[in-house]
């Protein structure tokens, strides 16, 4: 179901960020904010370890490294809906009248933003459909407001929402701090404990494609 990892303190390690794809193994996001209050985005389809670190090493350590970056947010995905494809890869770019922000999504949206069948050709994610559904074109800067019509919208699930300004961080009384407590906060700690052995189909399925 996904893992988000708000890089707000230690460097994340290697072993980590391994944990982390093993289940979730669908495509790799990351979204931060630049030395010129830019919103950047990194994208990555990521099949096997070696490329995991190519990644790691010429991605993300450059990123978290450059201390002018803030605001670093890290997504894996686990898709239940949606194809596996680089455009469902999060976050998702998109505006309002107040400006453009990045999503990242951790959960299962409600019925009306999912798509109910399988195809070869590209069908966009429940978090796509939500994000242009929803958010796109709207009238939201995210204020109380705003963050209380989206929770009645969507329930539990978990977003983080990036702006150039801030980051905003939808049902963050659900995120976790990591086991050895090192400042960064996660969306669910399922990879800590567990491993892509406990979802066969879903491995099977993510090597045939």
């Amino acid at each position: 179901m996904c893992v988000i990892a708000i890089n707000l303190g230690k460097e994340i390690p290697f072993h980590k960020f391994q944990s982390m794809w093993m289940v979730n193994q669908d495509g790799i996001g990351m979204m931060y904010i630049d030395g010129n209050k830019k919103i950047c985005v990194e994208n990555a389809l990521v099949s096997n370890p070696k490329e995991l670190k190519m990644f790691y090493d010429v991605v993300y350590l450059p990123i978290w490294e450059d201390k002018t970056n803030t605001n670093i947010v890290i997504h894996f995905r686990y898709a239940t809906d949606g194809d596996i494809n680089y455009d469902n890869i999060h976050p998702f770019l998109f505006t309002t009248n107040h400006g453009t922000y990045a999503l990242m999504h951790n959960g299962v949206m409600p019925d009306k933003y999912r798509n109910y069948s399988v195809s070869d050709k590209y069908i966009t994610s429940d978090t796509q459909n939500f994000v242009t559904g929803f958010l796109q074109g709207s009238d939201m800067d995210f204020d109380s407001y705003d963050i209380k019509k989206i929770i009645e919208e969507i329930g539990m699930n978990k977003l983080v929402i990036l702006s150039p300004e801030n980051m905003f961080i939808i049902n963050g009384q659900l995120f976790k701090n990591g086991s050895d407590l090192d400042s960064n906060f996660y969306s669910n700690l399922n990879w800590e404990f567990g491993s892509r052995h406990f979802y066969k189909d879903k491995q099977y399925q993510f090597w045939k494609n």
